[in-house]
């Protein structure tokens, strides 16, 4: 594998964590912010909603991480 597949590979598994990122974030949001008073027997919607905002949360600093990354990298070289 070349130094330009490996970039372009790098590069389109930072969109996808960004991506994946951004709709768990939204997911989680809209989750949160519409289900206050649904309570179910083990969890509740809106519990749902924090955890996954929060994991979507995490999702998009870690693919700006990837993107920073790759272009100071890119810099060095």
């Amino acid at each position: 594998m070349g130094n330009v597949e490996k970039i372009e590979s790098g590069a389109r598994a930072a969109r996808t964590t960004l991506a994946s990122g951004v709709v768990l974030a939204l997911i989680g949001a809209v989750l949160w912010a519409t289900t206050g008073g649904v309570e179910l027997p083990v969890v509740s919607p809106s519990k749902v909603g924090v955890v996954l905002l929060v994991v979507g949360a995490i999702e998009i600093v870690v693919g700006l991480a990837m993107v920073i990354g790759r272009s100071t990298r890119g810099r060095q070289e």
